[in-house]
C-alpha cells in the first residue's frame, strides 16, 4: 500500500483559526457564567488556555485572537 505525504496547506490553516476562533468565543462567553471554582470553569480555562496554543503555532502568535486594547485618542 503506498503511503500518502500528509501536507497542511494555507486554506486548512485558515479554516482551522476559524474554527477554533468560534470555539474559543462560546468558551470565553461560558467563562462569564461559569462560577469560577467549578469544573466548568477549569477546564473551559484550560480549552482557552489550549486553543491560543494552536493559534500560537499557526499564526506565531499566541494572542491572535485576543482583543486590541482600547485607546483613548480621543483624549489627547
Amino acid at each position: 500500500m503506498a503511503k500518502t505525504k500528509r501536507m497542511f496547506i494555507e486554506t486548512d490553516r485558515q479554516a482551522l483559526l476559524t474554527a477554533i476562533e468560534q470555539c474559543r468565543k462560546a468558551s470565553i462567553d461560558a467563562l462569564r457564567r461559569a462560577p469560577c471554582t467549578g469544573d466548568v470553569y477549569r477546564r473551559t480555562s484550560g480549552l482557552v488556555d489550549a486553543i491560543d496554543g494552536v493559534a500560537e503555532v499557526l499564526t506565531g502568535n499566541r494572542e491572535h485572537f485576543w482583543l486590541a486594547p482600547t485607546t483613548n485618542a480621543h483624549f489627547k
